[in-house]
């Protein structure tokens, strides 16, 4: 997948965790930029977190 022909929009697998974490985190997508077509000299990397949530949800709601 890809959004412009220099970058790439992937989903993330990889968990990274410390030595003395219990559980380990990962992103959602990462989305990286390359120099040119061929992808050898990487530019950009953004790890994206994606959340969703419906405007009138009276979970997470401030009072």
């Amino acid at each position: 997948m890809f959004a412009f022909k220099t970058s790439t929009l992937i989903k993330d697998n990889i968990v990274i965790k410390n030595e003395d974490d219990l559980k380990g985190t990962k992103g959602d997508f990462i989305f990286k930029v390359y120099a040119e077509k061929e992808k050898q000299n990487l530019l950009l990397s953004v790890m994206c977190e994606t959340k969703s949530e419906q405007l009138n949800s009276h979970n997470k709601k401030k009072k």
